[in-house]
């Protein structure tokens, strides 16, 4: 379980340092408050007043896309458990995860915990360490993503994830596949024709030429 939560955190700081990537660092810092104020990083187009746009962000729908879903795909539903119900009561758990570890990344990078390249398309992997005021030494636990540290704010959040309904949770997990399905369909066009495999082009090639007469 804490290794499926640092994978969850580990993937909301690489989307948050590639959507910065490129920034100057003021505009990080500018960026980074005005996401953070209200938790507007939460809500579609950053509405923080309308209740019906939370956790319905391109950041929660991405992070929702690329690492819950290819999770639980081909889960196959056993009637007598009534797994469709447990699949959506469980839907607010994902969702308060995923936007606790978007806060916790976001606080990272406001702080500059977690630098973020200035250079378009050039990341930067790094360590994240703090000092602890006790030992005098830096340490990694104060920066990480755990239990003990984001526990209390991930139940708040899953709590007001379960004031939607089971209709709105599952909208948002469907904006969720949408994207997943962009991505799959972007990558298996870059994978077509463009293969040296013969067996791969099968059918493709075909299609083609019937297209183009």
């Amino acid at each position: 379980l804490c290794e499926w939560r640092h994978g969850v955190s580990s993937a909301a700081i690489a989307l948050f340092t590639s959507f910065f990537a490129g920034s100057s660092l003021d505009d990080v810092k500018t960026t980074t408050d005005l996401l953070l104020d209200c938790l507007s990083f939460l809500y579609e187009n950053l509405e923080s007043s309308c209740p019906k746009k939370a956790f319905c962000s391109q950041f929660v729908v991405q992070l929702l896309a690329t690492t819950h879903l290819p999770m639980i795909r081909g889960f196959i539903h056993v009637p007598a458990l009534d797994t469709i119900s447990l699949t959506c009561s469980g839907v607010k758990g994902i969702v308060g995860l995923c936007c606790a570890v978007l806060q916790h990344a976001l606080q990272l990078i406001k702080s500059g915990e977690i630098p973020v390249s200035t250079d378009l398309g050039k990341g930067k992997a790094c360590t994240l360490v703090r000092l602890n005021k006790a030992s005098g030494k830096e340490s990694t636990a104060a920066c990480v993503f755990s239990k003990q540290n984001w526990g209390s704010a991930t139940q708040k959040i899953t709590i007001a994830a379960g004031r939607h309904s089971t209709l709105q949770l599952s909208n948002i997990m469907e904006l969720a596949r949408i994207s997943l399905n962009g991505v799959d369909k972007k990558e298996q066009a870059s994978d077509g024709l463009e293969s040296g495999d013969e067996y791969d082009l099968i059918c493709k090639s075909l299609y083609s030429y019937h297209v183009s007469h």
